[in-house]
């Protein structure tokens, strides 16, 4: 096998392998970058969860509190018989009744928005960390095991001069090549689609987001519309200062109408039961201020900026370009190899073995110092094409007329250049 065959090939080879250790560096750079976005995402996540089970737990305490309202209301006789006679608890009762029913509605409305989002956040998160984290790392250092595999069995190759082994590689690599090439094109495309998102992030996403989405993009992430929340508070606001209002009077004028019937009726024991009611109203109107501190634009842009801004914006995007580049690289590296590999393997067998038995170095070789070398596989004793005459080579045409100085015989870089 030749040496000088073989240390080229090797060379190909090691500088291949030293191309790959800078592509795993620069991956490993990608992976931390792509883990930090990853991680962040998360975290904004649990601080959006906890706004969102805050708000939730807000809602539910209003909804309790006003249940309690209403059971008053369907369980209190004063209300019955004086609606009937009294113009002053017939209003009372239907200000009541009108601002349970706005509150309702108001609640309802908050809950489609609020409720459903814990849960679509925890599927989100479960979903970055198995995909983005765990499934992500376990592909991406198994597609670099596979490259590495594939570098080793090229040099197995050539050092077992095996020409199936070769051409196997060579389709293979083609494959892979392709793979990249289709990879690298899908990645440029996420790239340019996350660097034209970054330029203005809220803006694209708002022009992005369907119907209403658009203001809570907005607000959340410029504070530059109204809140899109605030109609949903300020009807449940108003409805509990009407509840408030309609509770204030419904005791005194219970009292009133106990009197008025000459104590027909003793509904002097209700009277506690609607200051109560009133405490719970009061309960009501600091659920719906705690809920409308809680979407307070300052305290969610704080979790958008670490959600957009930091994580895809910078961390994500960063990752993703660096992958970007290593592809590349891969991908051209591969390529470069197959090519070699598709030439070397031709070479294999008795031009593969040619070799010098009496020196080995590819230096230059002084003109005065014109040494004769022999090639293995001649045969010393071997004169049935020409005679040797015993410097080396044979006279291969010793009919060959002798120049002006007479027979001359190759030089070792002549030989060499040969």
């Amino acid at each position: 096998m030749s040496h000088a065959g073989n240390d080229s090939v090797f060379s190909i080879v090691k500088y291949a392998f030293d191309l790959l250790t800078l592509c795993i560096s620069i991956t490993l750079q990608g992976n931390e970058q792509l883990d930090k976005g990853a991680y962040d995402l998360i975290d904004a996540a649990d601080e959006l969860n906890a706004v969102f089970y805050d708000l939730g737990d807000s809602l539910d305490w209003i909804s309790d509190n006003s249940t309690l309202v209403n059971n008053q209301l369907e369980s209190s006789l004063c209300l019955d018989d004086g609606a009937n006679v009294a113009g002053d608890l017939a209003s009372a009762k239907t200000e009541l009744i009108d601002g349970l029913s706005s509150l309702t509605s108001a609640i309802d409305s908050l809950s489609d928005m609020i409720d459903p989002m814990p849960t679509q956040i925890d599927r989100l998160k479960d979903a970055i960390e198995e995909y983005m984290v765990t499934n992500k790392t376990v592909v991406l250092f198994g597609a670099y095991a596979a490259i590495v595999g594939l570098l080793f069995l090229y040099a197995l190759g050539v050092f077992m001069q095996s020409e199936c082994l070769l051409v196997i590689l060579i389709l293979a690599s083609e494959g892979v090549v392709l793979v990249l090439s289709i990879l690298c094109g899908i990645m440029m495309i996420i790239i340019t689609f996350l660097a034209d998102i970054c330029m203005d992030p809220t803006q694209k996403f708002a022009g992005l987001a369907p119907g209403a989405l658009k203001d809570v993009v907005l607000y959340f992430g410029e504070c530059s519309v109204a809140n899109p929340y605030e109609s949903s508070i300020t009807t449940a606001s108003d409805a509990m200062n009407e509840m408030a209002t309609a509770i204030q009077s419904i005791g005194p004028l219970c009292y009133d109408l106990w009197a008025d019937t000459s104590g027909a009726v003793d509904y002097r024991n209700e009277i506690g039961d609607w200051y109560q009611a009133g405490n719970d109203t009061v309960a009501v109107s600091d659920s719906i201020d705690k809920l409308n501190a809680d979407l307070d634009c300052p305290t969610l842009q704080s979790i958008y900026n670490l959600l957009i801004n930091e994580s895809l914006c910078t961390n994500l995007f960063g990752g993703f370009y660096k992958f970007w580049v290593v592809e590349y690289v891969v991908s051209g590296m591969l390529f470069f190899l197959m090519i070699m590999a598709s030439v070397i393997y031709h070479y294999f067998g008795v031009a593969w073995k040619l070799k010098k038995t009496d020196a080995h170095s590819h230096g230059e070789v002084d003109d005065d110092d014109q040494k004769v070398v022999k090639y293995e596989g001649e045969d010393e004793d071997d004169d049935s094409e020409g005679e040797d005459d015993g410097k080396g080579y044979k006279d291969e045409c010793p009919s060959t007329p002798a120049g002006v100085a007479g027979p001359t015989k190759l030089a070792e870089h002549d030989v060499e250049m040969i």
